[in-house]
């Protein structure tokens, strides 16, 4: 019997001991500031999807109703990468593309900006995708490494532009354009 309270006794010990050093851990970890990240500084990571509106929309006291999540402006997108050129605790800059519903006018404008940051800074752009289409591969070229879940899927068609001459036969019909 007392064989067994002693096991139980130091059993119980242990898991204090455990449970103090798991908060001395945790106060450390919170007091550096560092939780776990690379040495040369923080990640900025901009998650681009959906239509991505130029400008924020004003403040709709009930937008948590509708559950889904609002995507950043281009406005907002061009000032956090402004601002992340500018300040040494952020090391780099981690670009996700998910299902983009901009046009290829916008898209460039996301280019020239992630380009801008790469020349500012100097600081590494990396681009993470589980799925591409041919926006989010065009995106991707702004980056420096770009990098693709195994399981995901690459669904790029490419690009074509084809022009058809008129001028012969509105000329045999007389007709000026």
């Amino acid at each position: 019997m007392k064989r067994g309270r002693l096991i139980v006794g130091l059993l119980a010990l242990f898991l204090v001991i455990l449970f103090v050093a798991s908060l001395a851990t945790v106060a450390y970890l919170i007091k550096e500031g560092d939780f776990g990240g690379s040495e040369e500084g923080r990640t900025l990571v901009l998650g681009l999807g959906g239509a991505l509106p130029e400008q924020p929309s004003p403040d709709d006291p009930l937008a948590g109703l509708g559950g889904g999540q609002q995507s950043p402006s281009m406005l907002d997108i061009d000032q956090a990468l402004r601002r992340a050129a500018t300040d040494d605790s952020i090391g780099q800059l981690l670009v996700e593309p998910v299902g983009l519903q901009v046009g290829y006018g916008k898209l460039q404008e996301l280019i020239d900006g992630i380009q801008r940051f790469r020349a500012d800074s100097g600081k590494p752009v990396t681009c993470w995708m589980e799925a591409a289409s041919n926006k989010e591969y065009y995106l991707a070229t702004a980056c420096d490494r770009v990098y693709m879940a195994p399981e995901g899927f690459f669904l790029v068609n490419g690009l074509s532009l084809s022009v058809t001459f008129y001028k012969g036969t509105l000329d045999k019909l007389g007709v000026e354009a």
